[in-house]
């Protein structure tokens, strides 16, 4: 063994081994070139032993992945038109991978869905910040779930809105309120009585416990009932 270790050749073959076994595949799978070659250049700045690979089609990723079984995905999910069950089956089927779905935007019930599914699904929007990003690469890495802030006040609105004391009439009520119709208006876009929709308008004051439209207003945007883009147009 003495002599082994003698040979340069056979230390530095050890050392290549060494190397090569620590290091973490990282796959990328994004149509967007200016995102994709943003993960690229984060994925060397996580610290982290890697090396990047794309994928450019699902099959192509399939075939990656049955060579490194404990590779890391990252994946725009929404550009790739698959369903959320495609994930789930990827996931039975190559269950050390961690993945990390990359998007511009999800919706509240699939972010809900894949993160409590699974501690394997991460979730990042492409808005997030460089240091966000850079915490689910190396999270990832880890073998860790990471969720981006605006993931996480999406999960929040969900719950908010599940636990809501108001019926489905209520919210769509309170949803005019916040767009500023008046009593009358949603009367006639409901085919209601101003006076029905006066009772409701109460009803919902009391139940989400505020005192005005401005806060009602708050509140909606803040459960996910009334949609930020429509309340200030």
């Amino acid at each position: 063994m003495y002599f082994l270790l003698k040979d340069k050749k056979f230390l530095f073959f050890c050392i290549f081994l060494f190397y090569i076994c620590d290091m973490q595949t990282l796959i990328v799978i994004d149509k967007q070139a200016i995102s994709n070659a943003g993960i690229h250049y984060l994925a060397g700045k996580t610290g982290e032993l890697v090396t990047v690979t794309d994928a450019r089609t699902t099959k192509e990723l399939a075939t990656l992945l049955e060579g490194h079984p404990t590779a890391v995905v990252v994946m725009d999910f929404s550009l790739l038109d698959l369903s959320s069950d495609y994930l789930l089956i990827m996931h039975e089927r190559f269950k050390q991978v961690q993945w990390i779905l990359f998007s511009e935007q999800l919706s509240n019930d699939f972010i809900r869905r894949m993160a409590f599914y699974s501690k394997a699904f991460s979730i990042v929007m492409k808005d997030a910040t460089q240091e966000e990003i850079l915490d689910a690469l190396v999270k990832g890495m880890h073998h860790e779930q990471y969720l981006s802030s605006r993931a996480e006040e999406c999960l929040k609105k969900q719950e908010e809105m599940e636990s809501s004391p108001l019926t489905s009439t209520e919210k769509d009520i309170l949803r005019w309120i916040a767009m500023g119709r008046s009593a009358k208006e949603i009367a006639e876009i409901r085919h209601s009585s101003v006076h029905t929709i006066t009772t409701h308008r109460k009803n919902i004051f009391r139940k989400i416990q505020v005192n005005n439209a401005y806060e009602a207003t708050r509140y909606a945007l803040r459960a996910g009932i009334a949609n930020a883009a429509e309340y200030y147009i």
